[in-house]
């Protein structure tokens, strides 16, 4: 199954700028074609297949459904670990086991470490800045260690609508011209220079390398 477009490239009105990085990684990841074969082969499964965190997420979304960002996890995010209290609580719960308990927490534990996540302590009675300098400089020094580079070194996000747009025209069989026509109708697209080809080649480079690491929670794949 080849990708499918999301939306109308030659529509800009079905383009409205997102909120959030969330709803911008859903963007990139709905018309990633690799999580939309996993989604169309899956769709009617009870449970995901485990393929799914190699995507970043923890169930399988519909790619037509604009709003399934609402269901990721937020990028940073307090993580309130079981207590002593927590766990006297489940004792109460019919078929608790102290086996299931540890095998619920560890899966917890395991899926927010997933696709570049990692856990920090804060200690909420001390100088929040500090602390937060210091976990700065641990993860770009770990990141440094497992060379490891974020796909997001140069912010480009005034151009993200254009590189979805490029996108769905590729899916849909577009031409460069045809794109160039639709996206960028104020650049020349003539013998020799061919402008707008030339922009269209480049919008599709970066949209499709953001919707393999950005939309998936990937760092950069090193060649």
């Amino acid at each position: 199954m080849s990708a499918y477009s999301i939306k109308d490239y030659r529509n800009p009105l079905q383009y409205p700028a997102r909120e959030g990085i969330n709803a911008w990684r859903w963007e990139f990841l709905r018309r990633n074609p690799e999580y939309q074969r996993l989604y169309e082969a899956h769709k009617d499964c009870v449970t995901p297949p485990s393929e799914v965190s190699s995507f970043g997420v923890r169930n399988l979304y519909d790619p037509r459904f604009d709003d399934a960002y609402q269901g990721f996890l937020a990028p940073s995010h307090i993580l309130e670990l079981p207590n002593f209290a927590w766990v006297e609580k489940w004792k109460l719960v019919p078929g608790y086991t102290t086996e299931r308990g540890m095998h619920m927490l560890l899966r917890a534990l395991t899926e927010l470490q997933l696709q570049g996540d990692t856990l920090a302590v804060i200690n909420r009675a001390l100088p929040l800045e500090p602390q937060l300098d210091a976990i700065r400089e641990s993860v770009a020094q770990k990141n440094k260690q497992e060379n490891n580079r974020p796909p997001l070194g140069n912010d480009r996000r005034g151009e993200w609508t254009f590189y979805l747009r490029v996108l769905d025209g590729f899916a849909d069989g577009a031409s460069y011209d045809e794109l160039a026509a639709a996206l960028y109708p104020g650049s020349e697209n003539a013998y020799p220079d061919f402008s707008g080809r030339k922009r269209v080649k480049k919008a599709l480079e970066r949209a499709v390398f953001l919707s393999q690491t950005f939309g998936t929670k990937s760092f950069v794949l090193e060649k």
